[in-house]
Order: structure tokens, then C-alpha cells, then sequence
């Protein structure tokens, strides 16, 4: 059996240099961000359900007739520095079943790109795309 010990230190701690909020946070879960260190645009993902305001865009509410049980995946794009006014555009992928965004890239043309997983009313088994 082997064992092995690993130490980490800081030189300093970490300071939280920006925040904001966007949205109802009773109705959105965030669950990725990518960020262009070069300029600071940062797109992030997560699901929603409700009716969502980014800046000023409103995302549609799901409406899958599960029982209030379907989320939609949302997108944002911001740029910095960061405010209420900093949201670029949101988009929202809609279906008809409960849709969570895991994660979110970008590449060196502007393209975004989202991994999901859906699932369907009234069956527990999660799919992956």
C-alpha cells in the first residue's frame, strides 16, 4: 500500500473583485462559465425555469405540460466590465422535458458551445447528449 501527502500554499487569498446578479434566484441554476481572459467576455450556462430577465432580455418559460417540472438551458454572453447592462444577448434551448446545461466552451470565431442532459416527464432516466 502506498501513501501519498500533498500540501498546497497560498501566498495570498484569493478577493473577490466583481459580482453581479442576474435574473430571480429562486429560478436559475448556473452550471458553467467560460471566460476570454484576453478581454474578459464571459459566456455561462445553467437551466431555468419561470420566466428569466438578463439585462434586458426576458427568456421564455418552459412549456413542456410536465407539471411545472421542465427547465430550459440559458446562455449568456457579457463583456466587462461587469454590470447589469454587460449582458450581450441570452438564449434560451427549449424542449419538452427537464433540460440541464452541464458545461460551456467557446472557440476562436465566436462559436459557443453546450453539453446537456434531458429528461423526459414521468421517467427517471437521465439521457446524455
Amino acid at each position: 500500500m502506498a501513501a501519498m501527502s500533498l500540501g498546497f500554499s497560498y501566498a495570498q487569498v484569493p478577493t473577490l473583485s466583481n459580482s453581479v446578479s442576474f435574473g430571480d434566484a429562486a429560478s436559475q441554476i448556473s452550471t458553467g462559465t467560460a471566460v476570454n481572459p484576453a478581454n474578459g467576455t464571459t459566456y455561462s450556462t445553467g437551466y431555468y425555469w419561470g420566466s428569466p430577465s438578463f439585462g434586458t432580455n426576458v427568456l421564455p418559460a418552459p412549456t413542456g405540460g410536465n407539471g411545472g417540472e421542465d427547465r430550459n438551458i440559458y446562455i449568456l454572453k457579457l463583456t466587462a466590465p461587469y454590470s447589469s447592462s454587460s449582458v450581450v444577448w441570452a438564449q434560451s434551448i427549449e424542449g419538452d422535458s427537464v433540460l440541464i446545461s452541464n458545461s460551456i466552451a467557446y472557440d476562436a470565431a465566436g462559436d459557443v458551445y453546450v453539453t446537456r442532459q434531458y429528461q423526459r416527464c414521468c421517467n427517471s432516466r437521465w439521457h446524455d447528449i
